[in-house]
């Protein structure tokens, strides 16, 4: 269950960087 835990922090660190910067969009 590590994995899991570990992708869902790499989502959230990507989710925070796209929310602090707006203009980043894919």
């Amino acid at each position: 269950m590590d994995n899991l835990r570990i992708l869902l922090k790499i989502f959230r660190k990507e989710e925070t960087y796209y929310l602090l910067n707006p203009d980043n969009t894919k």
